[in-house]
């Protein structure tokens, strides 16, 4: 099964969680306007994972994070395409079907999205049991 990898730093060590600062894979570090630059791809993104109490990390240990690419495709359809359809099936049923208007239509559909990304958040400990990320390097010893 074919994966997806990302290296890392982690920057902090709680009793529960593991913080861990993603390296940028982009080419702004070449990029002579870096300083200027207001694009989010650039910068370095923090992530939390629970820690097992078995794991032995240090601050500033260098680790690979992979996720199979099923799941990334999960994640991309369930963070994207799912409220894409949410968003174009409400907009086609408030305005066509219902002859809605446009302004209640377009609020309609926007507020099912959000309903759709409070579940989600509702839902993040289930789902943060099926998107299993795996941390390796010296720590986890392999």
């Amino acid at each position: 099964m074919s994966t997806l990898t990302q290296t890392g730093t982690i920057t902090d060590i709680s009793a529960q969680e593991i913080h861990i600062s993603l390296d940028q894979k982009s080419s702004c570090g070449a990029c002579a306007h870096l300083k200027d630059c207001a694009l989010k791809n650039c910068q370095k993104r923090l992530i939390t994972l629970p820690r097992t109490p078995d794991v032995k990390a240090t601050i500033g240990q260098q680790v690979t994070l992979s996720i199979s690419t099923r799941q990334s495709w999960l994640a991309l359809v369930m963070g994207f395409l799912i409220p894409l359809g949410i968003l174009v099936a409400c907009l086609g049923t408030m305005s066509i079907l219902l002859h809605q208007t446009d302004n209640f239509s377009a609020l309609a559909a926007l507020l099912a999205v959000a309903v759709y990304y409070v579940l989600l958040f509702l839902f993040k400990p289930k789902l943060n049991k099926t998107f299993a990320i795996r941390v390796s390097s010296e720590l986890s010893g392999e």
